[in-house]
This record gives structure tokens, sequence and C-alpha cells, in this order.
């Protein structure tokens, strides 16, 4: 009988510490830089390859003031000869930034820092909310592995002074088990502090890295979400809707008091780790 060998996914959410924004009329200006994955394979992604991965950037805080945004990939490059390779980057439809590495028939590491500054900054002109980029990432002349993206994104913002909404989310990139025959979703748990208010989390699963997506608790619904306190892992409930799927995605929610009023409390995410079996 072989043996099942779990494998665990610390997911570092984009809201590195998600804070709800306030929203009375003192106000201070604060700056923070929050990171988190887009991408984590570690198979072997052959020459000419492309590699696409859709994700949602979301700001909570009044008057965002982008001081910087790039996206940080790493890998391991190696070529049958030695060689000039070449990776191509780019976001949604816009033009491809090429970046050249020498490599050779010995696996090399690379990391390479793609700015999007100025993209991002005319997506977030002083105005919080979310947007949808999908991230290209084409390899020519080498094949790579353990190939990673990493979003960094710095920015100002202005805290005002007062109740808190009643609650915020964030809704994760789409994760890839790489698991073809799909996976078993055991328990999930989250890291930070509820500092008396209230973390919520819902999951959603498919075998397409497209969807569709349909956030849900334990009860198999949307209505309800998995409660529990940091550090604390929570089994995951649902197994014909969830399990033997390859993909899926989180939502977190935080509430500043009981999910139905407002108030003071400010509750902080810093990391979400999820549980599965191939």
């Amino acid at each position: 009988m072989k043996q099942i060998i779990k494998k665990f996914l610390v997911l570092i959410i984009f809201f590195v510490m998600l804070i709800l924004y306030l929203n009375e009329i003192k106000a201070a200006d604060f700056s923070k830089t929050v990171k988190f994955f887009i991408i984590q394979q570690s198979g072997i992604i052959t020459d000419g390859t492309e590699v696409s991965q859709p994700f949602t950037m979301s700001i909570a805080e009044d008057n965002p003031q982008i001081t910087s945004a790039f996206i940080e990939i790493k890998g391991s490059a190696k070529s049958p000869a030695l060689t000039t390779g070449i990776i191509n980057v780019k976001l949604n439809s816009n033009p491809y930034s090429l970046y050249n590495l020498n490599v050779s028939t010995k696996p090399q590491k690379f990391t390479i820092n793609h700015d999007i500054t100025s993209f991002v900054s005319a997506d977030f002109p002083g105005v919080p909310g979310s947007k949808n980029y999908t991230l290209y990432i084409r390899n020519d002349n080498f094949e790579t592995t353990d190939l990673s993206a990493k979003l960094i994104l710095t920015y100002k913002y202005t805290k005002n002074t007062g109740n808190l909404p009643v609650s915020g989310y964030a809704i994760s990139s789409i994760m890839d088990t790489e698991s073809v025959n799909g996976s078993a979703f055991n328990s999930m748990m989250w890291k930070g502090s509820l500092n008396g208010g209230k973390v919520r989390l819902q999951l959603a699963t498919s075998n397409s890295e497209f969807g569709p997506w349909t956030f849900i608790g334990p009860d198999c619904t949307p209505i309800t979400n998995y409660e529990t306190n940091p550090n604390t892992p929570i089994e995951i409930q649902c197994f014909n809707e969830h399990n033997n799927k390859r993909y899926f995605r989180y939502k977190i929610t935080l509430c500043s008091n009981n999910c139905v009023g407002n108030g003071l409390n400010n509750p902080t995410v810093t990391d979400v780790i999820v549980n599965w079996s191939p």
C-alpha cells in the first residue's frame, strides 16, 4: 500500500497584513510593502513554453500612491549547449520585456525583477480597488525548473481614525497542486492575530485554471465560512465538491467586530496554509 505523503503549501496572501481601512475624518500617511506568490511550479518547463497565470491585485486603503511594483521571477535554467537564453515577460496584452540569461548544460539559478510600477500606478490613481491581471512568462533556448513569480508592491496610503468598516476581503491567486488526477484537500490554517475581530475562510476548487470558482464553507454553500483561531488547523469539509480537483483558490474575510456591525478591532493575517494530499 502506497503511503500518501501530505503536501503543505504556504500561501502568502496579497495583503501580507490585510488591514481594514478606516473611514472617519482625521488622517495620517503610512507606507507598506505587500508580497504574494503568483506562480509556483516545481516541474520542468520545456524550451519555448509559455506559462500564464491570472491573479488579482487589491488595495483597500484610502488614497493609495504607488511607490514601486515589480514581479520577482526565480528559477533554474538549463540548455543542451552553452548559449544565451531569453526570458519573455509581460502583463496582459502589453509588449514583452526580454531578459537575457547565460545558460549551459548545468542548471543555473536566476532571478529577474520585472518592473511594473508605471502600469500599476495607472490602474490605481489614488483610488482603492481591485484589478485583474494575467502574467505571461516564456523561456527561449533553455528549459526551466522550480519557476516562481512573486509580486512585491510598495505604496503610501492615508489611514483615517475612527470606526472600521464591517468587513474586508481578499481572494488568492490560482494555485496548482500539480496533481494531474486531482488532490484531497485536508485542512486550512491562518497565521496572524484576531485583535478582537473575526477571520473567516472559504475554499474554491476546480479542474481548470479558468474555474469556475465558487467559494464555499463547511456546509458546501457560499453562505457559511470556516472560522478558527490563528495557528489552528481546521478540517476542510465538502469532499464531493473539493476532492479530485487540481486547482484551488481561497477567500479570506476580516471583520472589525462580529461581521454584522462596525467595530474598532483590526485583525491581521500574515499567512494562509492549505494542506492537501496527492
